[in-house]
């Protein structure tokens, strides 16, 4: 089962349910601990903008745009991982014009999807 929000995907509930499967029957005790790490680093995301040294900001924000869209595909938050995706790569060309929006964007898609699986829970 897929959640969208309009023409979005936001959630592949059927990756969800690969990794709960993968986890086994300890499952219900480890998905929610990684799912916490997985909406704190959506959090040192947001952060990372705030760096003040600028090299220091892009590397920051490289590494944690690339965590979030390697977890966001794991759990099936498709969108998510294509929004980070596009901002790891500006990151990476050296460019922070547009970040802000992106990662605005970011803010608004961490929110569905953290609804969405925690209600999957």
């Amino acid at each position: 089962m897929n959640i969208s929000s309009g023409t979005q995907l936001l959630v592949n509930l059927e990756a969800f349910e690969r990794l709960r499967g993968a986890l086994g029957p300890r499952s219900h005790e480890v998905l929610p601990s990684l799912l916490n790490d997985f909406f704190t680093n959506s959090q040192i995301l947001q952060d990372a903008f705030y760096t003040p040294d600028t090299q220091k900001r892009l590397t920051a924000l490289h590494l944690a745009a690339h965590t979030m869209r390697s977890n966001s595909e794991l759990f099936g938050a498709k969108s998510l991982s294509q929004l980070c995706r596009q901002l790891e790569q500006q990151v990476r060309e050296g460019s922070l014009d547009g970040v802000e929006e992106l990662l605005e964007a970011i803010r608004i898609e961490t929110a569905y999807v953290k609804d969405v699986l925690y209600n999957a829970l």
